[in-house]
């Protein structure tokens, strides 16, 4: 994994077009994270979303974009191992495994992150959103 950098390294020959879609814009996402472009990754979440961390805990958008700007939460590199990609109308969820590099709160280490997300398609663009509790 290069700094600054998100890959996909999954086989995605046989996601369908939405899914694939689904996958860019949560790398994307990622992308964001790791060069610590906070309007970048703003433009990015639907507004009023909480983001939800490794350990299940809920944080307003915000918080955790002044945490991200501070650098008390610092995304050096991002791989997409795998994913589980579910399209549902203008709702999608994606259930990556994820090799995540950052420093978080002062302590850095490569962490596998498996964390359900959401996408929501707000006028053809997916935007990271909170999971819906239907989904």
């Amino acid at each position: 994994m290069q700094e600054g950098q998100a890959t996909i390294s999954m086989d995605t020959s046989g996601l369908t077009a939405q899914q694939l879609e689904v996958l860019e814009a949560f790398n994307r996402f990622q992308e964001a994270m790791c060069s610590g472009d906070v309007g970048a990754i703003d433009a990015l979440i639907e507004p009023g979303t909480r983001m939800t961390h490794g350990g299940g805990a809920k944080q307003d958008k915000d918080d955790w974009l002044e945490e991200v700007a501070s650098g008390s939460m610092r995304y050096y590199s991002s791989e997409i191992a795998s994913a589980d990609i579910r399209v549902e109308g203008d709702w999608a969820v994606i259930d990556p495994v994820c090799k995540l590099d950052a420093r978080i709160w002062g302590f850095r280490k490569v962490w596998k992150v498996s964390i359900r997300n959401a996408f929501h398609n707000v006028n053809g663009k997916w935007l990271f959103a909170e999971v819906p509790s239907w989904m």
